[in-house]
């Protein structure tokens, strides 16, 4: 330590010392103080809360989830594949095609339950008119006997035997699974200028779920190839083309309804909810925040596939705009928000640490106090929380806060 140090630190002794004949002396110039930890539940902290749906549709997702609670289905993915060309490119020169062959439809699997035992996925051709339009209901007769193309195993196994049925040997690895269909399998092909669509149901006698790639998602979709066969020079060649998605989502059966005293968060289409918080000044302006966590209260067990599991993160917004509200873009270097995993079907109460989101209001007047609830993926699930909100007569959202005021002068420290 330098010089200077030490007589500094020797001075500042010295002025909080037990002299009671130096002018200036403690404890006239350096008051008594007390410090305090505040260790408290709030109730009567939010301002508004409402919730609102429709932010991200199943056809808008990064996956396609097809349920089943093992009685029937839940959910149903529904795909329209790009048309098919009449003609196929030889040499650089367009031939038309002789014949058909055959289909293959592979299936990109991003996430699957490991609550069921070697589920099936019934593929069933539905019309190409199908769209973001078309609901659970609408589609309702074309999952039938009279519609199945087939049945494919997805299995618990990291590796999926080769299905030779279409002469191909190569062993792909689970996230893709596959089943070659006839040409009979689509016999409008002609009359849907060259189009396919198919659906995906899950069928097992447990409930679960299997996440399906789709064209939002980091997978990547599912596909269609024909093997066809073109004349080039009155020698058939045989040729193999591949289609990705034109429309891909999801289809989901009608759920039980949001009670009025409730908010909702996630689901499909997703749910959004937002709480508009109230603290007092004796807490944002004149303490310092150790710990705030938001508590609420299920009004059901966490709803979605059995085995799932719910992520529910918490953002500050970037203006108040009602539902239009973004979610605020922290720095990288820093929690831009708090989030909770949560398995489906549990009622515990859900606890979420938001300290930094309340922290970072401290300093800045001008931010708006609301905060974010959502679930992410958003609009890939079926995954939804329920909470009571402060409108219902028990499990009332609060705020579990542990602070420090700011130092009192009035007693003396214990």
């Amino acid at each position: 330590m330098r010089a200077r140090d030490v007589t500094l630190v020797a001075v500042l002794l010295w002025a909080c010392g037990e002299s009671t004949t130096a002018p200036g002396a403690c404890p006239e110039y350096c008051p008594p103080a007390r410090l305090e930890v505040v260790d408290t539940v709030l109730q009567a902290v939010f301002d508004t809360e409402e919730w609102f749906s429709g932010y991200v549709n199943p056809h808008e997702a990064v996956a396609l989830q097809v349920l089943s609670d093992g009685i029937g289905e839940v959910s149903r993915a529904v795909v329209r594949f790009s048309a098919f060309s009449s003609e196929i490119a030889v040499d650089g020169v367009l031939v038309p095609i002789s014949e058909v062959d055959s289909f293959r439809l592979r299936l990109r699997i991003a996430r699957r339950t490991d609550a069921v035992l070697d589920p099936e996925l019934l593929v069933y051709r539905l019309p190409v008119s199908v769209d973001s339009g078309s609901t659970f209901a609408d589609l309702e007769p074309y999952f039938a006997d009279s519609t199945l193309l087939a049945r494919i195993l997805v299995p618990l196994d990291s590796i999926v035997p080769p299905d030779t049925t279409g002469g191909d040997s190569v062993t792909v690895v689970v996230d893709t699974v596959g089943v070659t269909l006839p040409v009979t399998a689509f016999p409008t092909l002609v009359a849907d200028s060259l189009q396919t669509a198919v659906g995906i149901a899950l069928r097992g006698d447990q409930a679960g779920y299997v996440d399906l790639g789709s064209r939002e998602g980091s997978t990547g979709p599912s596909y269609m190839s024909w093997f066809v066969k073109v004349d080039s020079s009155g020698t058939p060649v045989a040729r193999q083309e591949s289609r990705i998605p034109a429309f891909d989502g999801f289809v989901v059966a009608d759920q039980p309804a949001v009670p009025e005293d409730a908010l909702a968060v996630g689901g499909a289409p997703s749910a959004r909810t937002f709480l508009r918080v109230a603290l007092p000044d004796s807490i944002m302006k004149y303490s310092n925040i150790v710990r705030a966590d938001l508590l609420l209260v299920p009004e059901a067990p966490v709803l979605g596939g059995v085995g799932d599991t719910v992520t529910v993160t918490v953002n500050t917004v970037e203006g108040d705009y009602g539902p239009k509200s973004k979610p605020r873009a922290l720095p990288t270097d820093s929690v831009s928000r708090g989030f909770v995993n949560l398995p489906v079907g549990s009622r515990d109460t859900v606890r979420i640490d938001i300290t930094t989101l309340l922290v970072a209001w401290q300093p800045d007047t001008t931010l708006p106090r609301t905060i974010l609830l959502r679930i992410v993926p958003e609009g890939a699930t079926l995954g939804e929380l329920r909470v009571y909100s402060s409108r219902s007569a028990v499990g009332k959202p609060a705020l579990h806060l542990t602070y420090v005021p700011f130092f009192s002068t009035e007693e003396l420290l214990p």
